[in-house]
């Protein structure tokens, strides 16, 4: 655990380092920090276990309607994706043993605080004989009940020793005044009366204004924060706090804007412990900012407040008195503000910081969460646009790309049926793709559904089998929710299926897809999914003796809307009949050309607001907006390029998407936000290229390699850039393992299509072409599509003797690339009537490649003495892009960052995948990753992951 803690530290600071303050203002890791009440400091001790980190969840407080306080849940830690080899572990590192929250973090007169605590530890172990002791402030006592005493050095002591790892201490403020600005709790863990974690909570202490008076109360960063009330404005003497935001304020905490952040709250009290939240008079709020922080932006600060309704950032009005150096507001109500200017009202900004490389495979990969407003006690949906580099080394040129581009995702979750080889359905699996988890299901002896990690508490299949249209799915978290996979939900069907013949006899429909349609919380709330599917008639069935039947299948389910509970949320995708990336065939919709695909893609998402909670009317008001804009429709002043830029479907284009007959490729990702007037206002956009694909080595591509992300762009001056290199294990295999093989050998009986081709036959010699190639040349083209990858690795296997003619003639080998490239993988001679020479010619594809005429010239003989060809072969090898350099550039200012990747020992599987006869990858066919990576920063230190 200490080195994952070391290794994620290292990375943070490292990317400061990257973007220093200022430098680029969208990334957060680039803001001033915040000042946290609730300070913790830890007591050196021993190096532990790693145990579970234990996260708190805020909910409401059973003692005192306004006081909040929180659940414990135990939270997994995540699994890394690399044992990382750190060689020195830095002083102060160590995990702690107690931790410690407050609830509420202020003291008033007559309240109540839920003191939390927390053990790293279990209390049972080792003998036990863990003990708290607390030392509490004058003003505080312990609660009626609680199981503390009061020792001799008048310290609240545990009068048993500790069983559980957590627990709460509840104690309760004497109704007098309290001095002074804060307060300190002290809370010590001791084992069998030795210390072993000391820490503090310091607490705000309410100020007291009356109402005949008004008056004013300062507090949050350095007191910078104040609020003024005039004389009657208050409903009766109140006790007023105002303080940063703390751990109860969740995702408020931080901003991924990278402008300075530094939200605060204002609360006020009545005597009785009701909050007051709205007033009869406007009160004016201040804050003295730091010039430097605002500089070039001082004239345009204001104060914004936080909407819960709408989850968005709005104005107040008031103005910047410039020469004061404070920001001066009206408000008539309390809440969560922040000093802000121009439009920074959205939750989420384009940032950089999320682009990383993975420190296993080597892909580069990025997720942009959408927001999306929380719904009753925070019940919300989630949905993420994310990228992954390697998405498009896994595919040929007939995988179609999603509904986002090729290497974006954005999925609504979902289970599926994974056809297995033989034609029948008995050797079907099942997987579910769902929050970041994706797996094969496996069935066990009591009839639940599994993944192999364990990943959910139970699913459950429900009304049949997996092939009876009136089945679904039910799936269950740890912390009760539920999701329903293929139920009926608002008139929508959630399935997609198509037709079977059973018996030889019957065609009837069964699943392929269960659709999320609905999640429901364990109060009982639910959140629908509907879908719109595309169901065209199926032509051609034959089942037995019934030839030339007719019948419907789902060839793709499109997400439709997302319905909130009580209906005041909605979420709409709006989709595009914008795609030709698909073959002419598949649209006959026969049974010869069968085949899941969309002809959609996402267009836009919207957030709307009703108040009126009817889905059913028109009357609900965006509050957000996402825009999609894809290379395809070439649109003027963008640069688009196109992922494959070289190959296309042929299939006709579709009208104002002159490129739709070529892969789908998002270039451009925006939000827009929508305010309390009604306009909806564009927030920068992020930007995406992937460059030409032209290269001259097959390997270095100086532009892009038209395959994979080449650059990102934020819109506020931030951009990044990838360079890559592709690997195929012994071709470009970066610790020439030339005793390994990744793939099989030409002639091993082991060998599986379509890694192979031969031709012909010759006397007992497999695949000798014969005399019928003993001319200038041979070439060949692609006799299966479904290993043409342009930017790929392929071998050329041949034997050659040339029996012709007299001396030594040239042998060289060429490849085309079909776009005007060509390149001299194998230049040498052949010896008339010398025994025959075998060559393994290994060469890359270029990016740009077009496959339909790429084509390899043996040559052989090119100055035209013929040879004679046999066991002409070549073989595709699967290949992967690694990320070998990401560069952070500040454009305003010119800086960039690099950071360099290497990599060693990439394997391929060698078996069945342990031989697990549930899964279906041939050997030499997955990628496994590599064994070492090694992660270079740009001030030069270095970081191994193994």
């Amino acid at each position: 655990m200490q080195r994952i803690i070391f290794v994620a530290l290292s990375i943070a600071l490292a990317f400061t380092n990257l973007f220093p303050i200022g430098a680029l203002p969208q990334i957060s890791s680039a803001s001033a920090p915040f000042q946290q009440e609730a300070t913790i400091t830890p007591s050196p001790m021993p190096e532990s276990t790693a145990t579970p980190d234990i996260l708190p969840t805020a909910t409401a407080e059973a003692t005192e309607s306004v006081t909040p306080t929180l659940e414990v849940s135990e939270i997994a830690s995540p699994t890394p994706e690399a044992t990382v080899n750190v060689a020195e572990i830095p002083v102060g590192m160590s995990e702690n043993l107690l931790e410690v929250q407050a609830s509420p973090r202020f003291l008033r007169p007559g309240g109540k605080v839920n003191l939390h605590w927390y053990l790293n530890t279990d209390p049972m172990a080792n003998g036990g004989g863990y003990q708290l002791r607390i030392q509490v402030p004058p003003s505080m006592v312990l609660e009626e009940g609680e199981p503390l005493i009061v020792n001799a050095d008048g310290m609240l002591e545990s009068n048993t020793t500790l069983e559980n790892p957590t627990g709460v201490v509840k104690l309760a403020v004497l109704d007098q005044a309290i001095t002074g600005e804060t307060a300190v709790i002290q809370v010590q863990l001791l084992k069998d009366g030795m210390l072993l974690a000391e820490q503090e909570v310091s607490l705000v202490v309410a100020q007291r204004v009356f109402r005949a008076n008004g008056g004013e109360v300062s507090g949050a960063k350095d007191k910078r924060a104040k609020v003024i009330f005039p004389p009657n404005a208050l409903p009766e003497n109140t006790d007023v706090v105002v303080m940063d935001l703390g751990w109860e304020d969740g995702a408020l905490i931080h901003s991924s804007s990278g402008k300075p952040w530094h939200p605060f709250k204002i609360e006020a009290y009545r005597a009785n412990g009701e909050e007051i939240t709205h007033f009869d008079q406007e009160i004016t709020i201040e804050y003295a900012y730091d010039p430097e922080e605002y500089a070039g932006n001082e004239s345009m600060l204001y104060l914004s407040y936080y909407d819960e309704a709408t989850q968005t950032w709005e104005a107040l009005q008031g103005y910047a008195d410039v020469e004061g150096k404070r920001i001066i507001a009206y408000s008539d109500h309390l809440t969560v503000l922040n000093p802000n200017f121009t439009d920074w009202q959205a939750m989420m900004l384009p940032s950089l910081q999320n682009w990383q490389v993975s420190t296993f495979t080597g892909a580069a990969t990025y997720s942009i969460p959408l927001t999306l407003p929380a719904g009753p006690g925070g019940f919300q949906p989630s949905l993420d646009l994310s990228y992954n580099s390697q998405t498009i080394d896994n595919a040929s040129i007939h995988s179609q790309a999603s509904w986002v581009g090729m290497g974006w995702s954005m999925d609504v979750p979902y289970i599926q049926r994974e056809f297995g080889s033989t034609g029948s359905i008995g050797d079907d699996l099942f997987s579910i793709r769902m929050n970041g988890v994706s797996g094969i299901l496996l069935r066990d002896n009591d009839g639940y559904w599994h993944t192999e990690d364990e990943s959910f508490v139970r699913i459950q299949l429900h009304d049949g089998s997996p092939n009876d249209m009136t089945s679904w799915w039910e799936v269950w978290l740890k912390d009760g929710t539920r999701y329903i996979f293929g139920t009926t939900v608002d008139g929508g069907g959630t399935i997609a299926d198509l037709p079977q013949c059973w018996d030889g006899s019957v065609v009837a429909n069964i699943p392929w897809q269960w659709g999320l349609s609905k999640i429901i919380n364990r109060y009982g709330q639910e959140i629908h999914y509907l879908y719109d599917r595309y169901r065209p008639v199926v032509h051609s069935l034959n089942c037995g003796s019934e030839t030339e039947l007719d019948g419907e299948a789902t060839f793709w389910m499109y997400p439709k809307e997302i319905r909130y509970p009580q209906d005041n949320y909605t979420v709409t995708f709006v989709y595009e009949e914008k795609r030709s990336d698909y073959s002419a065939g598949w649209d006959n919709h026969s049974t010869s050309t069968l085949a899941a695909y969309m002809k959609n893609r996402l267009g836009s998402i919207e957030i709307r607001y009703d108040a009126d909670r009817n889905p059913s009317t028109d009357n609900a008001a965006p509050i957000r907006r996402y825009f999609f804009t894809y290379a395809n429709d070439a649109l003027p002043g963008i640069d688009n390029t196109i992922i494959w830029p070289g190959y296309s479907w042929g299939t006709p284009p579709k009208a104002g998407s002159p490129n739709s007959d070529r892969t789908l490729t998002l270039i451009r990702f925006q939000e827009q936000v929508c305010g309390d007037d009604g306009v909806c206002r564009d927030l920068p956009p992020y930007t995406f290229n992937y460059g030409t694909g032209v290269t001259t080595d097959g390997i270095t591509y100086p532009n892009g390699d038209g395959q994979h992300l080449y650059w990102a762009e934020n819109g506020y001056g931030g951009r990044i850039e990838f360079t890559y290199s592709p690997w195929s294990c012994n071709i470009n295999d970066d610790d020439h393992q030339d005793d390994a093989d990744c793939s099989y050998s030409w002639d091993s009986p082991d060998q599986n299509d379509p890694w192979k081709r031969k031709y012909g036959t010759f006397g007992d010699v497999e695949g000798d072409l014969g005399p019928t190639v003993k001319n200038y040349a041979y070439w060949y083209g692609w006799d299966n599509n479904a290993i043409a990858h342009p930017g790929a690795a392929y071998q050329l296997h041949m034997m050659v003797e040339r029996r012709y003619g007299s001396g030594t003639v040239p042998l060289r080998v060429t490849v085309y690339n079909g776009a005007g490239g060509e390149r001299i993988p194998l230049n040498t001679t052949v010896t008339t009537n010398l025994p025959w020479v075998e060559y393994n010619t290994p060469y890359f594809l270029d990016g740009n490649a077009n496959p339909a005429n790429a084509l390899v010239d043996t040559g052989c003989g090119f100055d035209e003495f013929g040879c004679h060809l046999f066991q002409f072969q070549y073989r595709y090898l699967p290949t992967f892009y690694r990320v070998t350099t990401m560069t952070t550039i500040d454009q305003p200012s010119g800086t960039a960052r690099t950071t360099t990747y290497g990599y060693s020992g990439g394997k391929m599987n060698e078996t069945l995948v342990e031989q697990k006869g549930w899964m279906r990858n041939p050997p030499y066919t997955e990628f496994r990753g590599f064994n070492e990576v090694t992660e270079t920063a740009p001030d030069g230190h270095r970081t191994v992951y193994t």
